[in-house]
């Protein structure tokens, strides 16, 4: 039993440095919260893979590892691609849809600062 004890004392204790060293790591890679990077989608035809993409993003927002908004650049969506892109963009707040000729005006604005 004892040697049971230390066996599941050691793993805990090397779990523990892993997932401290993890976290260390994540932090020296990631952006500073100090500025804003956004992340430009360029969506074509039916948005293929669109929703994944935004959500991966989304993912890594919500870890840290990125502090900007998501914009969706509209390169020529049909209906169906617009109809997914237009639905994304309302379920997430730092998610934007935009035409291609209003992307430049959109990050210039700094739309998220305003909220």
């Amino acid at each position: 039993m004892n040697g049971f004890l230390e066996i599941l004392g050691v793993l805990l204790a090397a779990a523990g440095v892993l997932a401290l060293g993890w976290f260390w790591f994540g932090r020296l890679v990631t952006p500073l919260p100090a500025g804003r990077a956004h992340a430009v989608v360029s969506a074509c035809g039916s948005g293929g893979d669109l929703e994944r993409t935004v959500r991966g993003l989304l993912w890594m927002q919500s870890n840290g590892a990125s502090c900007g908004g998501i914009v969706i650049a509209d390169l020529g969506l049909d209906a169906e691609g617009r109809a997914i892109a237009q639905r994304i963009a309302e379920e997430h707040i730092d998610v934007l849809l935009s035409a291609p000729g209003d992307l430049e005006a959109l990050l210039r604005s700094d739309y998220w600062e305003e909220e």
